[in-house]
């Protein structure tokens, strides 16, 4: 016999063997499906107790690496800060509210008056704001942010800030000349 009549009659076997051992396999799986959907419904307390002990792990391993992630940036606050528009005492402040925000996001837009509010409310409360520009959705965000560094090295960043997001208008480049000139601060074309 032929190798490859060999081949073909082990096939052939295997395919018989497979054809006949098909229901039994079938009655198994459901036998076998049976039993487990039995011990769920007996043990379905466990089952919960076990899901709830892994939840609890989980939530107390992300709160370690929270506070470890909390710990570094304390431990780093200056050289965080070392460049940053800080309204507020940051070496006395109790609490340090750092704002990564880009001036044409709707959502940092929006969320402005209430940080507002907030600064007013806790004047002893120390508010960074470190620029987050979304340059690929937001054309005006990196002009924006280089807008408020320009008044912020006059002095007059967090002036610059409020009225770039209070602005009704679109941002450009008229309307940080507008918010300048307001200031009674000069505007460089950003480039």
């Amino acid at each position: 016999m032929k190798w490859w009549q060999r081949i073909l009659v082990i096939l052939l076997c295997c395919s018989i063997w497979l054809f006949n051992i098909m229901p039994v396999l079938a009655t198994v799986n459901a036998n076998l499906e049976k039993s487990i959907l039995e011990v769920i419904d007996k043990h379905s307390e466990a089952i919960l107790k076990s899901l709830s002990a892994y939840q609890h792990q989980q939530r107390e391993q992300q709160a370690q690496a929270q506070a470890q992630v909390f710990e570094q940036v304390r431990q780093q606050l200056p050289q965080i800060l070392e460049n940053s528009p800080v309204l507020g005492d940051r070496q006395h402040a109790v609490v340090t509210l750092i704002e990564f925000a880009d001036f044409e996001c709707p959502f940092c837009i929006q969320a402005h008056l209430g940080l507002k509010q907030l600064r007013d409310r806790f004047p002893t409360m120390a508010f960074a704001y470190k620029n987050l520009p979304l340059a690929d959705i937001h054309p005006q965000s990196i002009p924006a942010a280089k807008a408020a560094w320009a008044a912020g090295r006059q002095g007059k960043f967090w002036q610059y800030h409020d009225a770039l997001y209070e602005t009704e208008k679109p941002l450009d480049e008229a309307v940080y000349l507008k918010i300048a000139k307001k200031l009674n601060r000069t505007y460089a074309k950003v480039i």
